[in-house]
């Protein structure tokens, strides 16, 4: 079923508001770990604040999900008026109100069968996601191949790298690195126009656009198959300017 909240403080975020909610809905008042309907799980939910169009984070209201059962209860609990029964953002209480609106089968699904996530959690995790999505380097050579050791090398030297394929993207071809937090993985987004050195036509705003490039391919490497990263660095002891990467087998 769905209820609303109001009298939501606009310097509340989605996770201020959930953190509240679970206080209550988890609280001894509302959640039994004994009881065997939970089937030794805490009871999910979802917030969604309504977006304001004055430009804040919301307008001061919010829908809450939650399985019917446990909705019928968290109103007759709030209906007590006691000041023990409020669930209380940024220091202020709210109003809830049946919506007497039920939620879609795929909702209902959501909050029976996943498993909750503390807010704290999540929005850390979402900070991490956001972070990683601002990543965007320019890429100025991929190399495969694999690394070795040369038998006749004395002890202290380390292993040579045998480069068996390599392709250069700076002049005539753009690749760019970035990073899926979601899914745990670097892609490697590539727009190449195949190097001939009697072209000369190409346009250096036309280079790494996808809808202008002959070639346009992925590459996708996996954060489990990475054994180790490292930083290139000029004759200066600085980073380089673009980034080197290479794909050990």
């Amino acid at each position: 079923m769905e209820i609303e909240l109001k009298r939501i403080s606009f310097d509340a975020d989605e996770y201020d508001v959930r953190k509240a909610v679970e206080l209550v809905l988890h609280g001894p008042d509302l959640y039994d770990p004994n009881d065997r309907e939970n089937k030794g799980r805490k009871p999910n939910f979802q917030v969604q604040l309504v977006k304001s169009r004055a430009g804040r984070l919301h307008n001061g209201t919010a829908t809450l999900r939650v399985p019917a059962k446990l909705g019928l209860r968290l109103l007759r609990w709030w209906n007590r008026e006691s000041d023990d029964h409020k669930i209380v953002v940024c220091g202020g209480p709210l109003r809830i109100f049946n919506a007497h609106r039920k939620t879609s089968l795929k909702v209902k699904q959501t909050l029976e069968k996943a498993r909750y996530i503390d807010p704290d959690k999540e929005k850390l995790h979402t900070q991490r996601k956001e972070y990683a999505s601002q990543v965007r380097l320019r890429i100025a050579n991929i190399q495969f191949g694999v690394w070795y050791s040369d038998p006749n090398a004395s002890q202290n030297q380390k292993r040579a790298f045998s480069i068996e394929y390599e392709r250069e993207f700076l002049r005539q071809s753009a690749a760019y690195i970035t990073v899926v937090y979601e899914h745990s993985l670097i892609r490697i987004d590539v727009s190449a126009t195949p190097f001939d050195a009697r072209i000369t036509d190409v346009h250096p705003t036309q280079i790494g656009q996808r809808e202008t490039e002959e070639e346009n391919f992925l590459i996708i490497v996996k954060f489990t198959s990475i054994k180790k990263l490292g930083i290139g660095y000029d004759e200066f002891g600085q980073p380089c300017a673009y980034f080197h990467h290479r794909c050990c087998v």
